[in-house]
Order: structure tokens, then sequence, then C-alpha cells
């Protein structure tokens, strides 16, 4: 009877083991498919120029409607909050340039120089 219970046990860890190679598989195609694929190189996105296309249409923006217009335009990464520090940093240093200002409100601006 130990013998039989010994070879169960053996067979049940091995499904275990396989079952949770499933879940592991499962998890990464949820991811790419979630998150458009992270296994494949991406290229690099010019946040500078994504972000000048976003003040040709709009004039004042928050930062959440620049976020969510350069997702409309297709730049997928701003939705992640990783790269959504990339889109600040390229706002910051946009200001510095005096291409941008920010307004009383918090909003972003395109500066008119005269």
């Amino acid at each position: 009877m130990r013998q039989l219970r010994a070879d169960i046990l053996d067979i049940l860890d091995k499904e275990k083991h396989w079952h949770l190679q499933q879940v592991s598989r499962i998890e990464k195609a949820i991811d790419a498919a979630r998150f458009e694929e992270p296994f494949a190189p991406r290229q690099k996105t010019s946040w500078t120029a994504e972000i000048h296309r976003v003040f040709q249409e709009h004039h004042e923006l928050t930062p959440e409607e620049i976020v969510r217009r350069l997702v409309e335009n297709g730049v997928t990464d701003a939705a992640v909050v990783n790269r959504r520090m990339n889109v600040y940093a390229t706002l910051h240093r946009l200001i510095k340039q005096g291409h941008l200002e920010k307004t009383s409100t918090g909003a972003y601006r395109e500066k008119h120089v005269i």
C-alpha cells in the first residue's frame, strides 16, 4: 500500500508541475495581449514630436488629457505607468526650452512668442 501511495504522489507532483507551467504560459499570453506583445521589439517613441503633434490640435491641455490624446494618436506607451514619466519629463524639458508654459490651473499650453 505504501508503494502505491508513493507512485500516486509522484504522479500528482508531475501533474502539479505541468499545470503550473500551463498557468505561466497563460499569464504570458495575457500580458502579451494586454500590452501589445512586450516580447516584440518596440520602436523608439519621439516624445517631443508626439507632444508637439498633440498641441497642434489643442491649445491648452492638462497632463491627463495629454496622455489620453497621445494614446488616441497611437502612442500606447503613454498609458503604461512607467512610460508616463517620459511624458512628464518631456513636458518639463519643453517648458525649460520655452516651447510650453504651465498655467496656474496646472494645464500646459504652447508659448507664443511675439
